[in-house]
């Protein structure tokens, strides 16, 4: 890796990483009644989800997708407000707009839960 694409690495952490951090609390809020919860990385930021047997699937499954729900419904809601901000500043709509779709994407990790 050369210098200049770790330095736009960091850089790229740096700017989304309150999505990021948002998308890892929204599974621990969710979560925080029936998982034990750990930090499994520090950057980026990564939590870990342990379930106790007996946890129902519904829990865990809605625990690992909860972003993206939780990212649905506020693009939804803000549509209008986001397209505005877009027609206003589109730097900072478009930075927005970057910082929702990142917090509402589910990982593999996300989706795997699905499959099981």
């Amino acid at each position: 890796m050369t210098r200049l694409s770790g330095a736009l690495n960091t850089f790229g952490l740096l700017c989304f990483l309150p999505a990021v951090v948002a998308h890892e609390l929204t599974h621990a809020a969710v979560a925080t009644n029936y998982a034990h919860i750990s930090v499994e990385q520090w950057v980026p930021p990564r939590l870990s989800l342990r379930y106790p047997e007996g946890t129902p699937n519904l829990v865990v499954i809605v625990a690992n997708i909860a972003p993206t729900i939780v990212g649905t419904i506020v693009c939804l809601l803000s549509v209008d407000a986001l397209l505005r901000l877009v027609d206003s500043n589109p730097v900072l709509g478009a930075y927005a707009v970057g910082l929702l779709a990142i917090y509402l994407s589910p990982s593999a990790d996300d989706l795997s839960v699905l499959t099981r």
